[in-house]
């Protein structure tokens, strides 16, 4: 597996964590909706970490470096495109790396000063943005539909769309832990009938599917995350098997926590509604569950599914 400082990637975190903290920490979104202004002030702070001086291609420790940010600007639902933008490094011209359907290509965070490419079926397209969204911002507040261009690199990129849905899928993954810690806590102080409810039978099993679903996303990004860093034959495959999975602890992680919150996780006074709508673009785009399992049987007619449990 990966070899490298925990420390010092426990050290990252720290820090990026202070410095999000400082900025306002999940309520940036909230000032990004009601200001989009925001977003660029984030990007300059963004900027003075360091963020974009990582290079994934770099080595393990760069690679880890950048799912440590993405799973952190998860956490605290950043409105603005990490993931993306550390999935551009090495590309001259280019400021942001989106995999995207073909058919109908969505930038997640539009309307920033960015250079985009988009990825679809593995070659790296230009893509620029159309005006008007086609989604209601109540439902994904920066996501806009795009248009693919000439390609930016006549071949296949198979490490960077590897990248590319290795850092978005952590991303994803950290914002539902930031839902699931949310959850635990209000459950364990919500109280019904002289009890908290976290205590009651059916509420524990629903988030303790919660919990399973999490942690077995975490250990498949970690071994995807190593056969990136390995460049192995089947690394794309392993970031699609990664995906699934996150795109599965996602549907059990917001729906159990809306239950466990009842109508209040519907409203902007939780966070939780906040992250179960800004997490909704990461969670269609480029394709939700089925479209994902079919890439990966695309995928895997040339490059076996070897996994973390072969033999």
């Amino acid at each position: 597996m990966l070899e490298y400082d925990a420390q010092e990637a426990a050290d990252l975190a720290g820090a990026f964590d202070a410095m999000i903290t400082a900025r306002g920490g999940v309520d940036l979104s909230r000032e990004a909706e009601a200001d989009p202004a925001a977003r660029t002030t984030l990007a300059s702070a963004l900027d003075g970490f360091g963020v974009w001086d990582i290079d994934p291609f770099a080595g393990s420790d760069e690679a880890l470096f950048a799912s440590v940010l993405c799973h952190r600007a998860g956490t605290f639902n950043l409105p603005f495109p990490v993931a993306e933008r550390l999935a551009a490094a090495r590309l001259d011209g280019v400021d942001a790396v989106a995999v995207v359907d073909a058919a109908a290509p969505v930038v997640a965070h539009a309307g920033l000063d960015l250079r985009w490419a988009g990825l679809a079926d593995g070659v790296l397209r230009g893509l620029t943005e159309l005006p008007a969204p086609d989604a209601p911002a109540r439902i994904a507040p920066f996501a806009a539909s795009a248009r693919l261009g000439d390609p930016v690199v006549d071949r296949h990129d198979a490490d960077r769309e590897t990248l590319a849905l290795l850092l978005t899928s952590t991303l994803l993954l950290g914002t539902c832990d930031t839902a699931a810690g949310d959850t635990y806590a209000y459950v364990g102080t919500r109280r019904q009938f002289g009890s908290p409810i976290g205590s009651f039978q059916g509420l524990r099993f629903a988030l303790t599917d919660v919990a399973t679903a999490l942690q077995g996303a975490h250990e498949l990004g970690r071994y995807a995350l190593w056969s990136f860093t390995e460049r192995r034959a089947d690394a794309l495959a392993d970031a699609l098997a990664y995906r699934i999975a996150v795109l599965e602890a996602a549907d059990i992680t917001f729906t159990r926590c809306h239950q466990a919150y009842g109508a209040i996780g519907l409203c902007d006074e939780t966070d939780l509604s906040w992250l179960s709508r800004h997490s909704r673009a990461l969670r269609h785009a480029p394709w939700g569950i089925t479209r994902t399992e079919q890439r990966l049987l695309e995928v895997s007619t040339t490059h076996a599914v070897v996994g973390p449990f072969s033999a």
